[in-house]
């Protein structure tokens, strides 16, 4: 084979190659993901649960918080709960704060 022909077989396979390439490979569209980068669905994630983190490490710095919030709250809805019609007629508070 002379030189000439080599450079034209060569040519010819290179153009044969290409034209394979471009038939065999599909492109992704400009601006999208390609299907490989797809975020995975959500029933195949699991989800995270903070408040059992929170709770073991907050509950030593928040208890005597809470249990004072609770006693107060206990008093009040106790003391609130016994008054009576003639009491907050007679009361100078609720007459004052009554809504007009």
């Amino acid at each position: 084979m002379h030189a000439s022909h080599i450079a034209v077989f060569l040519e010819t396979e290179t153009e044969r190659e290409l034209d394979l390439l471009r038939s065999s490979v599909s492109f992704p569209a400009p601006n999208r993901r390609s299907r490989s980068r797809a975020a995975p669905r959500r029933e195949e994630m699991k989800t995270f649960d903070p408040w059992p983190v929170f709770f073991r490490r907050e509950w030593n710095r928040n208890w005597p918080f809470l249990t004072g919030f609770a006693i107060t709250g206990y008093l009040i809805c106790k003391m609130t709960a016994n008054f009576t019609e003639e009491d907050l007629k007679n009361s100078k508070f609720v007459q004052e704060h009554k809504k007009h």
